[in-house]
C-alpha cells in the first residue's frame, strides 16, 4: 500500500510564498523534494450556460516540494526551484512520489458548552441506580431552591440490575427540583416529577411524533421519555442568564488548551504519529 505522509502544522497561518520571494529571506531547515503535495491553493472561475454548476473554488494542482523554515513553510513549487532554498545545513527529504498535505492540530475548544457542562451531573461511568443517585443528590445540595437539575451519561445497561431508572428513583434524591438526565447515548432521559409537571405530561398525555412517554402497568408516566418526548421537558428548562453565561464562560475548563500546548509544532499522521526528525526514515 502506498504510503501516504501528512504535514500537520500547529501554525496560526500559512502564507506561500514564490521561492524567489523566500531566497530574499532565508534559507530552509528542511526540503521535501519529490512528492505529490495538495497545497490546498484554489482558483475562482467563472463558469456559464451548462457548467454553472461547477462555478467556484476549483483546485488549481499539486506542487512537487515544500521548503520549511522555523517550523513554517516558506515555499511551495516543483522540486528543481524549492532545491533552490537549500543551504548548508539544510535537511532534504525525498518523499519518493507520495502523498502530502497540510494538516491541522485543530486546538479549537466550546467554552460555553464546556462551562454549562460545569452545571449537570456527570453520570458518565456510574455503576449502579445508587450510584447515579448519590451523584445527583452531591449537586442537589449546591442547588438554589427551585434550581433546574440536569445531567447525562447515565446507562443501566452496565449495571448488575438492568433497569431503567423511574421517575420515583429521581423524586427521592431531587426533592422539588424539576429534574431531567439524559441517558449516555442521548435517545432517552429520565425526568422527575417536578419536571414532568412542568412539562404537563400525564396519564393522558399522548406520544408526540418520533417519540415515546413510557408508562406504567397503570396508564402513569414512568419517567422515561424517549427521542422527541424529551423536548417536552427540555423547552421547559429557562434559558441561562446573561450573568450566568458570562460566569460560566469564564470557568476554568482549559484542559484542553493546555494539553494542545504540549503537541509538536510538526507532527506526522495517518496510522502513525511522529515528529518531523523521523520523517525521512518513514518516507524512504
Amino acid at each position: 500500500m502506498k504510503l501516504i505522509l501528512v504535514l500537520l502544522l500547529a501554525l496560526t497561518g500559512i502564507t506561500m510564498t514564490s521561492v524567489a520571494e523566500a531566497q530574499n529571506s532565508t534559507t530552509a531547515d528542511v526540503i521535501f523534494v519529490n512528492g505529490d503535495i495538495y497545497t490546498g491553493a484554489v482558483s475562482v472561475v467563472s463558469k456559464t450556460g451548462a457548467d454553472a454548476q461547477f462555478a467556484g473554488a476549483m483546485e488549481s494542482g499539486r506542487a512537487q516540494a515544500v521548503a520549511v523554515a522555523g517550523g513554517k513553510i516558506i515555499a511551495v513549487g516543483s522540486s528543481a526551484d524549492i532545491q533552490k532554498l537549500k543551504g548548508p545545513k539544510t535537511e532534504v527529504i525525498d518523499l519518493a512520489g507520495h502523498f502530502a498535505m497540510p494538516g491541522f492540530n485543530d486546538a479549537h475548544v466550546h467554552l460555553g458548552s464546556g462551562g454549562f457542562e460545569k452545571l449537570n451531573v456527570d453520570l458518565v461511568g456510574a455503576k449502579s441506580l445508587a450510584n447515579m443517585k448519590d451523584r445527583i443528590a452531591a449537586r442537589v445540595k449546591a442547588a438554589a431552591p427551585g434550581e433546574w437539575i440536569t445531567g447525562r451519561g447515565w446507562d443501566h445497561t452496565l449495571w448488575a440490575v438492568q433497569e431503567t431508572p423511574t421517575r420515583a428513583d429521581m423524586d427521592a434524591v431531587t426533592g422539588d427540583h424539576p429534574a431531567i438526565f439524559n441517558r449516555v447515548d442521548g435517545h432517552i432521559a429520565i425526568a422527575n416529577s417536578a419536571a414532568l409537571k412542568a412539562a404537563g405530561i400525564t396519564s393522558s398525555s399522548a406520544d408526540p411524533h418520533g417519540g415515546k412517554i413510557d408508562k406504567d402497568e397503570k396508564g402513569e408516566p414512568t419517567g422515561i421519555l424517549r427521542e422527541t418526548a424529551m423536548g417536552l421537558v427540555g423547552e421547559k428548562i429557562p434559558a441561562p442568564t446573561m450573568a450566568l453565561r458570562r460566569r460560566l464562560l469564564n470557568w476554568p475548563c482549559w484542559t484542553p488548551l493546555n494539553m494542545a500546548s504540549h503537541l509538536p509544532r510538526t507532527t506526522l499522521t495517518g496510522k502513525i504519529s511522529l515528529p518531523t526528525s523521523n520523517w525521512k526514515k518513514k518516507a524512504s
